[in-house]
């Protein structure tokens, strides 16, 4: 699946508008805009939608559902294996198994017995593919 030249003209110039101001915020903070990652929220879009962006250069992309992701990915990172995946949200055990399926970066709420949401954490971890175990 690739895109059609205007929809690439269109997730080209939304893009660059982000990362420039991705730029901007940057300096202003006394950071280096390469240090900052852009990940792009694909959750409830389908492969259609997001497709320009890959084929723009975008690489992460987050999620929030892993059944979504199932759905969508596997084809996109087969043509793009650079692609990285984070799931944006709280890593459920049953659903475990699945993200280790697609592999990726997951960004996980963690949230311990009793725990407050002040006293929540996010944490990332990195789960190989099972094509690459």
């Amino acid at each position: 699946m690739t895109a059609d030249s205007t929809d690439l003209d269109h997730a080209a110039r939304r893009l660059a508008d982000v990362r420039e101001n991705i730029a901007r915020a940057a300096l202003i903070a006394s950071r280096a805009p390469e240090d900052i990652t852009l990940i792009a929220i694909s959750k409830t879009h389908g492969a259609a939608a997001i497709t320009p962006l890959v084929d723009v250069g975008q690489r992460h992309f987050g999620e929030n559902r892993v059944q979504e992701a199932e759905a969508k990915w596997p084809a996109l990172r087969e043509r793009t294996p650079d692609i990285v995946l984070h799931l944006v949200g709280q890593l459920q055990s049953n659903t475990a198994a699945q993200a280790a399926g697609l592999g990726g970066t997951w960004k996980a709420w963690l949230n311990g017995y009793g725990a407050t949401h002040t006293d929540s954490v996010y944490q990332t971890i990195t789960i190989p593919s099972a094509a690459t175990q």
